[in-house]
């Protein structure tokens, strides 16, 4: 919608707004996607206040058309500032929705685990990513993923205070 206002005509379309950026590159950049309509989320991960630092990214095929951004993400590294997630390497073909986030050709590595294949997360509710664990449904599709639970508790806190690692092929959902 913001992109609208700021390149769009005051004529109305039919069709859909779109708009490309061939390639990109950030050297140790930040980033913040913050909503400030929600309460912070005091216990797990923030999905509303994510806050990126040391961020160092190449990707191409930039677009938006009407309200789906895709991204061919080859290289991206840099640390969730919140909960302390350091993202040694990240290669996917990234589309967002507002209904869904899908991480397609997906090799994601940490300190300590590796997930590959794909991941998709719909929204199920009107909270959406800000209640994850009661409105998010995951997909997953895994290959020889490696996960240690340190890098789980992130995500679902109440996970037991145990230093191992959970290795995964097949579907989830």
């Amino acid at each position: 919608k913001e992109l609208t206002q700021v390149f769009g005509s005051t004529k109305k379309s039919t069709s859909a707004t779109r708009f490309f950026i061939s390639s990109i590159e950030l050297h140790q950049s930040e980033f913040a996607l913050l909503d400030l309509r929600t309460d912070p989320i005091t216990e797990g991960f923030d999905y509303t206040r994510l806050e990126f630092k040391e961020v160092t990214a190449n990707a191409d095929k930039f677009s938006f058309v009407g309200s789906k951004l895709g991204l061919d993400i080859k290289l991206l590294s840099g640390i969730e500032g919140n909960s302390g997630l350091k993202i040694q390497d990240l290669k996917t073909n990234l589309t967002y929705d507002p209904k869904y986030l899908e991480l397609a050709n997906l090799n994601l590595k940490t300190d300590k685990s590796q997930i590959k294949n794909y991941l998709r997360m719909d929204i199920t509710g009107p909270k959406g990513y800000s209640d994850f664990l009661h409105q998010v449904k995951l997909t997953a599709r895994m290959e020889e993923t490696k996960i240690h639970l340190a890098d789980l508790r992130i995500f679902a806190p109440m996970l037991p205070e145990i230093e191992t690692e959970i290795y995964l092929s097949g579907e989830v959902a």
